[in-house]
Protein backbone atom coordinates (compact mmCIF):
# COMPACT_ATOMS: atom_id res chain seq x y z
CA UNK A 1 0.00 0.00 0.00
CA UNK A 2 1.46 3.45 -1.28
CA UNK A 3 1.13 6.45 1.38
CA UNK A 4 -1.73 8.26 -0.73
CA UNK A 5 -3.84 4.96 0.09
CA UNK A 6 -2.62 4.82 3.70
CA UNK A 7 -3.32 8.50 4.52
CA UNK A 8 -7.29 7.63 2.79
CA UNK A 9 -7.62 4.86 4.79
CA UNK A 10 -6.50 6.66 7.68
CA UNK A 11 -8.55 9.30 6.88
CA UNK A 12 -11.59 7.68 6.05
CA UNK A 13 -11.65 5.10 9.01
CA UNK A 14 -10.94 2.46 7.11
CA UNK A 15 -14.23 2.92 5.28
CA UNK A 16 -12.89 3.55 1.38
CA UNK A 17 -16.25 2.99 -0.42
CA UNK A 18 -17.04 6.55 -1.15
CA UNK A 19 -13.81 7.43 -2.53
CA UNK A 20 -13.66 4.34 -4.36
CA UNK A 21 -16.83 4.99 -5.82
CA UNK A 22 -15.42 8.52 -6.64
CA UNK A 23 -12.71 6.69 -8.81
CA UNK A 24 -15.19 4.67 -10.48
CA UNK A 25 -17.18 7.75 -11.09
CA UNK A 26 -14.18 9.70 -12.63
CA UNK A 27 -12.76 6.84 -14.98
CA UNK A 28 -16.60 6.63 -16.10
CA UNK A 29 -16.09 10.44 -16.87
CA UNK A 30 -12.78 10.15 -18.59
CA UNK A 31 -14.04 7.87 -20.71
CA UNK A 32 -17.53 9.25 -21.78
CA UNK A 33 -16.88 12.50 -21.42
CA UNK A 34 -12.99 13.57 -21.89
CA UNK A 35 -12.83 10.63 -24.58
CA UNK A 36 -9.81 9.13 -22.46
CA UNK A 37 -9.39 5.77 -21.26
CA UNK A 38 -7.94 5.78 -18.08
CA UNK A 39 -8.64 2.30 -16.39
CA UNK A 40 -12.09 0.21 -16.10
CA UNK A 41 -15.35 1.17 -14.40
CA UNK A 42 -18.15 -0.30 -13.31
CA UNK A 43 -20.64 0.09 -16.26
CA UNK A 44 -23.97 -0.82 -14.56
CA UNK A 45 -25.18 2.60 -14.63
CA UNK A 46 -24.78 5.17 -17.08
CA UNK A 47 -22.75 8.36 -16.40
CA UNK A 48 -25.95 10.27 -15.61
CA UNK A 49 -27.33 7.80 -12.53
CA UNK A 50 -23.53 7.81 -11.44
CA UNK A 51 -23.29 11.58 -11.37
CA UNK A 52 -26.81 11.90 -9.60
CA UNK A 53 -25.47 9.46 -6.82
CA UNK A 54 -22.26 10.86 -6.32
CA UNK A 55 -23.87 13.75 -4.99
CA UNK A 56 -25.42 11.54 -2.38
CA UNK A 57 -22.12 9.33 -1.56
CA UNK A 58 -20.48 12.55 -1.23
CA UNK A 59 -23.06 13.97 1.29
CA UNK A 60 -23.38 10.82 3.12
CA UNK A 61 -19.16 11.23 3.76
CA UNK A 62 -18.97 14.47 4.61
CA UNK A 63 -22.14 13.67 7.35
CA UNK A 64 -20.03 10.48 8.45
CA UNK A 65 -17.53 12.63 9.23
CA UNK A 66 -18.61 14.98 10.87
CA UNK A 67 -21.07 13.52 13.11
CA UNK A 68 -24.16 15.63 12.19
CA UNK A 69 -26.99 14.91 9.70
CA UNK A 70 -28.52 17.70 7.95
CA UNK A 71 -32.04 18.53 9.37
CA UNK A 72 -34.67 17.74 7.45
CA UNK A 73 -36.61 20.46 5.49
CA UNK A 74 -33.56 22.67 6.10
CA UNK A 75 -32.77 24.27 2.56
CA UNK A 76 -28.81 23.47 2.00
CA UNK A 77 -27.70 27.05 1.64
CA UNK A 78 -28.04 27.53 5.22
CA UNK A 79 -26.56 24.15 6.19
CA UNK A 80 -23.58 24.68 4.07
CA UNK A 81 -22.86 27.86 6.76
CA UNK A 82 -22.04 25.64 9.47
CA UNK A 83 -18.69 25.84 9.72
CA UNK A 84 -18.04 21.89 10.59
CA UNK A 85 -19.94 20.99 7.67
CA UNK A 86 -17.68 23.60 5.53
CA UNK A 87 -14.25 21.88 6.87
CA UNK A 88 -15.73 18.37 6.39
CA UNK A 89 -16.83 19.41 2.84
CA UNK A 90 -13.70 20.74 1.81
CA UNK A 91 -11.61 17.56 3.71
CA UNK A 92 -13.93 15.24 1.77
CA UNK A 93 -13.14 16.57 -1.47
CA UNK A 94 -9.17 16.87 -1.16
CA UNK A 95 -8.97 12.95 0.00
CA UNK A 96 -11.50 12.65 -3.47
CA UNK A 97 -9.21 14.17 -5.22
CA UNK A 98 -6.01 12.55 -4.04
CA UNK A 99 -7.18 9.57 -5.21
CA UNK A 100 -7.99 10.28 -8.62
CA UNK A 101 -4.63 13.23 -9.27
CA UNK A 102 -1.65 10.71 -9.57
CA UNK A 103 -3.62 9.03 -12.59
CA UNK A 104 -4.50 11.98 -13.85
CA UNK A 105 -1.50 14.50 -13.67
CA UNK A 106 1.29 11.26 -14.83
CA UNK A 107 -1.49 11.06 -17.71
CA UNK A 108 -1.82 14.11 -18.89
CA UNK A 109 1.77 15.70 -18.78
CA UNK A 110 3.81 12.30 -17.57
CA UNK A 111 4.81 11.70 -21.16
CA UNK A 112 7.18 14.95 -21.23
CA UNK A 113 7.94 15.71 -17.00
CA UNK A 114 10.22 13.66 -14.88
CA UNK A 115 7.82 13.23 -11.51
CA UNK A 116 9.23 12.61 -8.64
CA UNK A 117 7.06 12.56 -5.18
CA UNK A 118 8.82 12.47 -1.90
CA UNK A 119 7.47 11.91 1.91
CA UNK A 120 5.50 14.31 3.84
CA UNK A 121 8.53 16.94 5.26
CA UNK A 122 11.01 15.84 2.91
CA UNK A 123 13.28 18.38 1.70
CA UNK A 124 14.36 18.10 -2.44
CA UNK A 125 17.14 19.13 -3.46
CA UNK A 126 17.13 19.98 -7.69
CA UNK A 127 19.60 20.77 -9.89
CA UNK A 128 18.66 22.64 -12.99
CA UNK A 129 20.88 22.91 -15.65
CA UNK A 130 21.07 26.42 -17.43
CA UNK A 131 19.10 25.84 -20.48
CA UNK A 132 19.69 29.62 -22.15
CA UNK A 133 21.09 30.09 -25.70
CA UNK A 134 23.76 32.48 -25.38
CA UNK A 135 24.95 34.98 -27.91
CA UNK A 136 27.78 34.10 -29.66
CA UNK A 137 29.44 37.13 -32.20
CA UNK A 138 32.62 37.55 -34.11
CA UNK A 139 34.74 39.27 -32.36
CA UNK A 140 38.20 40.77 -34.44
Amino acid sequence: MNKLSEQIVAFSGGKVDAYAKFQDYYKHYSAEVLKKNIGAYEQSATFSEKNDKMHDVMLGEVERITGMSRPAGMPDEIWATNPTFKWATFAVVTQMIETILPATVIDSIGLYTDMRFIGWGDVPNFEVPNRALFTVSLGN
